[in-house]
């Protein structure tokens, strides 16, 4: 049975035994295992968490502890939960082979994996037609999910808002829901004593990570704009959380190839544009409409060379390191793409 994320309400976990969480997002995957655990188990703290990866499951010896896990019976802790982590190696058929000769488990077992083609994958086409395991589906969270766990948090607080302050909270938040979590506690502990949160509550809490002046750094960039670049990134790199930034600009590029893609099937830019961003400033619509003409190959390099840079940080490389590195992309990036317009 496949769901998204975001439909775990609608099942009793109780009525299934096995469940494979899968996404690109790490965070969500994490949160989302917990989460079935604890209805499972009827919100019981007191879980025994047992991991294991599947590429162990090739040796005999750790495949025969893992069976004996999950078959019997713990009276010292019966809240058990066994975890494996999906890697390259196909491991269906044995999991098949254990769905078959095991009515029941006294283990709930999570597969847990990144992004997988759905097509493809056979441990997902296994269980998917299985009445008694459930596929969960862990994307990058949009811009209305985001807004949603922000409106419901900020609520649960008691913390009063506006609309507007969603909308910055929001954009600087970017698409992960690990991070949306960690910033958003931040955010509540900031503000939770006088019981309302402001534009200004979020620039000092964000360390004056404004909006407007990433936005400016990241157009002026993707529109080679040398002069601007430079201003925009003297004025951001005393002030700038290199991770907000990165995420930021990570979740631009995603959605300029989202346009490139719909307008491939048939939209226009305009139509393409309108679906895919939650809000653009009026001084920035034409800048965007030029950022959707740069190649795939261009907008796919700089991701990646941006995902690489927030692996690093996650390895807490010095912070001053990172904004000097990331400095000489975005300089790179910005006469590449002034080079590229003197061209045409």
């Amino acid at each position: 049975m496949p769901i998204n994320s975001y439909e775990l309400s609608k099942i009793r976990s109780k009525d299934h035994k096995a469940f494979f969480v899968f996404g690109q997002d790490n965070g969500a995957v994490n949160e989302i295992s917990k989460k079935i655990a604890s209805d499972f188990f009827d919100g019981d703290q007191n879980i025994s968490w047992l991991s294991y990866d599947s590429d162990e499951l090739g040796d005999p010896t750790r495949q025969e502890n893992l069976i004996k896990e999950l078959i019997t019976p713990n009276f010292f802790n019966p809240l058990k939960v066994v975890k494996i982590r999906i890697g390259s190696n196909d491991i269906s058929s044995i999991i098949e082979e254990w769905l078959t000769a095991y009515k029941n488990f006294e283990a709930l077992i999570i597969f847990t994996g990144g992004d997988i083609d759905l097509r493809k994958h056979k441990l997902y086409k296994l269980l998917e037609k299985d009445s008694e395991a459930c596929c969960v589906r862990c994307y990058h969270d949009n811009p209305r999910s985001v807004r949603e766990v922000v409106i419901k948090t900020l609520k649960k607080d008691n913390i009063a808002y506006s609309s507007d302050v969603v909308d910055d909270i929001v954009f600087l938040l970017g698409n992960d829901r690990e991070n949306t979590k960690q910033m958003l506690e931040k955010l509540i502990l900031y503000t939770i004593e006088k019981g309302n949160i402001n534009s200004n509550d979020v620039s000092k809490c964000f360390k004056n990570f404004s909006h407007i002046q990433v936005d400016d750094l990241i157009h002026s960039t993707l529109n080679g704009n040398i002069k601007n670049y430079q201003t925009s990134f003297d004025n951001l790199k005393e002030n700038i959380e290199p991770i907000f930034f990165v995420r930021v600009f990570s979740t631009h590029i995603e959605k300029l190839l989202k346009v490139r893609a719909l307008v491939k099937s048939g939209k226009t830019e305009q139509e393409a544009i309108k679906l895919v961003f939650f809000k653009i400033f009026f001084k920035y619509k034409s800048q965007v409409l030029n950022e959707c003409q740069l190649s795939l190959e261009l907008l796919s390099d700089t991701l990646e060379k941006l995902n690489k840079i927030e692996k690093m940080m996650k390895s807490n490389t010095d912070k001053n390191s990172i904004i000097v590195i990331l400095g000489e992309l975005l300089m790179r990036l910005t006469l590449q793409v002034n080079y590229i317009k003197k061209r045409l």
